[in-house]
This record gives structure tokens, sequence and C-alpha cells, in this order.
């Protein structure tokens, strides 16, 4: 009886409960994404500053990183799905509806890319206006 009774004070107001659980979920994405960030940062300033160099073989792209050292394999990707082009970068998505893309391509405006791209079928996503 006194745990019923616990349970209904609990949940007498479901929407102030459901407001305090959305409330707590996004302290922690926040929280997480904060984190993951600063972790991306951090990998980020260790390897500055680096040449990023493109190797286009066919369908395929390989990725090194020159810096003062050395060049070094970062990693390599089939081309397929869909672009997104933006002034000095392009990335790449598996799907049309994906949220997180699958390579970045960060380049000078104008370097015959896109045109590279689009003869391999890669198709161009239809951003509206009011979305971008």
């Amino acid at each position: 009886m006194i745990s019923f009774l616990v349970l209904l004070l609990l949940f007498w107001d479901s929407n102030k409960a459901q407001q305090g659980r959305l409330a707590f979920r996004s302290s922690v994405l926040h929280w997480s994404a904060r984190t993951r960030a600063s972790g991306i940062l951090k990998t980020a300033k260790k390897s500055a500053p680096f040449h990023a160099e493109y190797d286009f073989r066919g369908d395929t792209v390989v990725y090194h990183r020159a810096g003062a050292e050395k060049a070094s394999f970062v990693w390599s990707r089939k081309l397929t799905g869909f672009l997104l082009v933006g002034h000095g970068y392009t990335l790449l998505f598996k799907k049309e509806k994906s949220l997180n893309p699958y390579a970045i391509f960060l380049h000078e405006a104008d370097d015959g890319l896109l045109p590279y791209l689009e003869e391999l079928g890669i198709k161009k996503l239809a951003i509206a206006a009011g979305n971008a």
C-alpha cells in the first residue's frame, strides 16, 4: 500500500515528470556533445598544422595528412551516395536523409572536385532554402 502511494505521488503530475526527464536528458546530451567536441579538438590540435592530401583512385579516395615530419594515412572511402557542396568544403553522405557525413573534403572553391564526383554518379542533395 505504501509503495502504491509513493508511486501515485511521483506520477501524479505526469507532465511535470516528463518535463523533468526531458530536461535531464537534454543536459546529459549537451554534456556528452561538449565532451566529444573537446576530445576531437584536442586530437586536431595535436596534429596541426598539416596539409590534407586527397588521392582519388577511380571511385575510391585515400586521405593523407602531411605534417612537418611525414605524411600519414588517415582513411580510405568508396565514393557513393549524395553530396552537399559549400564554400571551401564538400560533404558526402551515404543516404539522402543521413545526418552525419561519411567524408568531408576541405578544398579551394573551384578545384574540379564537383564534376568528378558527379561523373561517378554521386547526386547533389536538394536542400530547401528555409532548411539550410
